[in-house]
């Protein structure tokens, strides 16, 4: 489909987050008495959305992370109600109020996106403390994301942009941040700032070029380029 990844990532959240309030056959969109082909159809067609190998872009870690455990939901869901056993089973548990039992791995990924988001809330209100907090728990439950370890960097750094010991530390989460999310834009364009302000322009040159290649229409790099009077060149 060639969506941003930021629209992936969305349209898997909220995927998620409406699994996690319903039931299996809610899940396919079939009534309880849906019989095995109708099951095969509605599980294939949500398989072909969500499946981890059909995501095409920069998706995060924690956007695949998410499709893969969407995906596993599916065919848990599947191989349930598909099986004439295990469905009689499920729908006795259904008929006694018994919730679903869906994955505490996908919530803790959900968790994990809810406070990144109020992170980015408090950064852009100049809450840097509190979004480092809320970026740190992040973290804490899905550390495999480094769009995550970025922006905490980049929180730390700004609440005191002066001190060497800080830029060193946001220097270090920042360069983590790239190496997990290599095709983040923003995370270059963090660690070219932080670079400029040690007064290293080379290195901060290199990381908003970086930004440019990840994504040629960022208009924070090239602002940023043409700060530091370097010309924007080939731009494909």
């Amino acid at each position: 489909e060639g969506l941003p990844a930021e629209d992936v990532r969305a349209r898997l959240v909220d995927r998620a987050r409406a699994m996690r309030k319903q039931n299996f056959f809610e899940m396919f969109g079939v009534s309880r008495q849906a019989n095995t082909d109708e099951l095969q159809r509605a599980y294939h067609a949500l398989v072909r959305e969500v499946h981890p190998d059909k995501l095409r872009g920069a998706v995060t870690a924690d956007a695949r992370a998410l499709a893969e455990q969407i995906f596993q939901q599916l065919e848990t869901a599947f191989e349930t109600l598909s099986d004439e056993a295990r469905r009689a089973e499920y729908q006795e548990k259904l008929d006694q109020g018994q919730k679903t039992g869906v994955s505490d791995e996908l919530g803790k990924i959900l968790t994990a996106e809810r406070r990144f988001r109020k992170g980015e809330l408090a950064l852009h209100a100049g809450a840097y403390a509190k979004a480092a907090a809320l970026f740190r728990e992040a973290i804490d439950l899905y550390p495999d994301e480094g769009e995550f370890h970025a922006h905490l960097g980049w929180a730390l750094f700004l609440e005191s942009p002066d001190d060497p010991v800080v830029q060193a530390d946001a220097l270090q989460r920042l360069q983590h941040g790239v190496q997990h999310s290599p095709r983040l834009d923003r995370a270059h364009i963090f660690l070219g700032r932080v670079f400029a302000r040690m007064g290293r322009s080379g290195d901060a040159q290199k990381a908003f070029e970086q930004a440019l290649v990840c994504n040629p229409d960022s208009a924070e790099a090239l602002a940023e380029l043409r700060l530091s009077g370097v010309p924007t060149r080939q731009r494909r």
